[in-house]
């Protein structure tokens, strides 16, 4: 069976034209995806997520460990003083 030479040209052509409207699709949504205000929404939206984490983790061992967290905190707050009296 012999195939006609225009016949595969015209397939061709569609396959292109298919594969470029794909092409196309996939570009406009890398630069939706990639735009500067999602790229900055996702940031913040991750930061978000991140900071609710650690206040919620810190909130837990507050919880768990009262004397622990007091007494790191006031390590820490003499340690401040004695830098801010140096300081002076």
């Amino acid at each position: 069976m012999k195939v006609d030479p225009h016949e595969k040209i015209a397939v061709n052509a569609a396959e292109a034209n298919h594969a470029r409207a794909r092409i196309a699709e996939i570009i406009d949504r890398m630069h939706t995806r990639l735009s500067p205000e999602r790229l900055i929404d996702d940031a913040a939206t991750a930061a978000k997520a991140h900071a609710a984490r650690n206040v919620e983790a810190a909130r837990s061992t507050l919880q768990r460990h009262p004397v622990a967290v007091g007494f790191f905190g006031a390590v820490i707050g003499l340690i401040a003083a004695r830098r801010l009296a140096n300081d002076k």
